[in-house]
């Protein structure tokens, strides 16, 4: 019964059970797009379904600034919402399939740029490429997907977009990277920008074994073999777990978080989960988004106490909220609530956790029990 949801900066989405896809919060947008679900209004404080897409069989999700990304079983991509990419996305609002090259396997949704992995391995790039996001060695954007090239002979497992960066995962667990790099957030270990995808490094070297990945805006979180978790680049409100706040340009392994299953980078924040079903944060805290009761930032990780009763399994950082997905298939949320975000029918923020239980779909309302698939 574990879940699967994704969290964009002011908009939420999740998969149920039964294959349907729900959403809440609001889509931040561009003058030419309305900030719609699809076949649901602008403002959907409340989960509710997008009816649109039942029957599509979608087996994952991924939210960015202005769309939701939702990947099928047959490997089709449906994308709703706004465009930052160009005229293979939907403009519209309501879901429409993308064309593509291949099948894919996973994807990733970013600011303003997306990745796809095909069933073969491969990276595609598609979106802003002006930090060299796209990873095709220049500064070019791109209204089409384009393969990363520079990862051929590679078979990538995972991939994460954050604000203007990418990271990859190889099935040798080598961590790629490239893209903006201003604040060390690649893990070069300096902080030109990078164009072309490149592994990245601790201070002895390549980093190895690495196992898992979340890219935020400006910093970037991973973890190798055992639960480790490594941190880099903007280390703001002390959000790198350093016990300061101070950047980092190359991996450097965190102090204080326990051993953990999952790590997710918010814009100012970061979110583990532990080996144990605990929830830790670490970093800014002034929209509640750390889950501790308070207002404040944090440079040393904290364990959600509120959380004590439930066994968390993931977790997903946004821009000023989180969310927690427990091992019975609710999700807890906690931070910014102006849009809607947190999904409990209101805008007022919330420092604890809250449960949400419901939504609305066609047949009335109906408990979130979210599919055991996590891209």
């Amino acid at each position: 019964m574990a879940t699967q949801v994704a969290a964009g900066p002011t908009q939420c989405v999740a998969l149920s059970t039964d294959g349907k896809v729900i959403c809440w919060g609001t889509p931040k947008v561009s003058p030419q797009t309305p900030p719609t679900y699809g076949d649901l209004e602008a403002f959907t404080g409340f989960p509710q379904e997008v009816t649109v897409l039942e029957h599509k069989n979608i087996v994952a999700l991924s939210c960015g600034r202005l769309q939701t990304m939702g990947l099928t079983a047959d490997g089709e991509v449906w994308c709703f919402g706004g465009n930052p990419t160009g005229d293979n996305l939907s403009v519209s609002g309501l879901p429409h399939q993308v064309p593509l090259p291949e099948k894919v396997r996973a994807l990733a949704v970013g600011i303003c740029h997306i990745c796809l992995i095909t069933r073969a391995g491969k990276v595609w790039a598609s979106g802003a490429g002006d930090q060299g996001q796209l990873g095709q060695a220049n500064l070019d954007s791109s209204s089409v997907f384009l393969e990363v090239e520079a990862l051929r002979g590679d078979f990538i497992s995972e991939v994460t977009c954050g604000g203007l960066h990418t990271l990859a995962i190889s099935d040798s667990r080598i961590c790629y990277s490239w893209g903006a790099n201003d604040e060390g957030q690649a893990g070069h270990g300096q902080r030109s920008l990078v164009a072309k995808p490149a592994p990245v490094r601790d201070r002895e070297g390549i980093l190895e074994e690495v196992t898992g990945l979340s890219a935020g805006n400006k910093h970037s979180m991973l973890l190798t073999r055992g639960g480790i978790c490594w941190g880099f680049g903007d280390g703001s409100h002390g959000k790198l777990a350093q016990g300061d706040t101070r950047d980092r340009v190359s991996a450097e392994r965190c102090k204080g978080f326990p051993p953990a299953v999952c790590i997710a980078a918010g814009r100012e924040h970061t979110v583990a989960v532990t080996t144990r079903g605990e929830v830790w944060t670490v970093g800014a805290g002034r929209a509640g988004q750390l889950g501790l009761g308070d207002w404040s930032y944090q440079i040393n990780p904290c364990r959600v106490v509120a959380l004590h009763s439930c066994f968390a399994v993931k977790a997903a950082a946004a821009e000023n909220h989180s969310l927690v997905l427990d091992d019975e298939g609710y999700i807890w949320s906690f931070g910014n609530n102006s849009a809607g975000e947190l999904g409990l029918g209101d805008t007022y923020s919330r420092a604890v956790p809250q449960q949400v239980l419901r939504y609305e779909s066609s047949a009335g309302t109906a408990p979130i029990t979210l599919h055991d698939y996590y891209a």
